[in-house]
């Protein structure tokens, strides 16, 4: 809080604090000039330990569902590629 953003913020013990995911991942400061780009190179060298991407939440708060989508996402995926007659991998520099 405050002019400069570092005093402590009040919050009340029946308020309701929310992040908004969709600010913080397309966030300048976070992410780059280039923020609102669609970049998928961005995660060539992604750590989790940044906590950029925070989609499913952190801590003990965090979705309990995290693990279940992203197995079912890699399941989906892997049953589009089964479809594939052939995959081919190419270099595109």
């Amino acid at each position: 809080g405050g002019p400069d953003g570092k005093s402590p913020i009040f919050v009340s013990k029946s308020q309701v604090v929310v992040m908004v995911l969709w600010t913080k991942h397309r966030d300048a400061g976070l992410w780059g000039d280039d923020a609102l780009e669609f970049k998928p190179e961005r995660w060539e060298h992604y750590s989790k330990s940044e906590g950029k991407h925070v989609a499913f939440g952190k801590g003990p708060r965090m979705c309990p569902g995290q693990n279940l989508a992203l197995t079912e996402a890699a399941y989906t995926v892997v049953r589009m590629l089964q479809t594939c007659k052939t995959l081919e991998t190419r270099d595109f520099e």
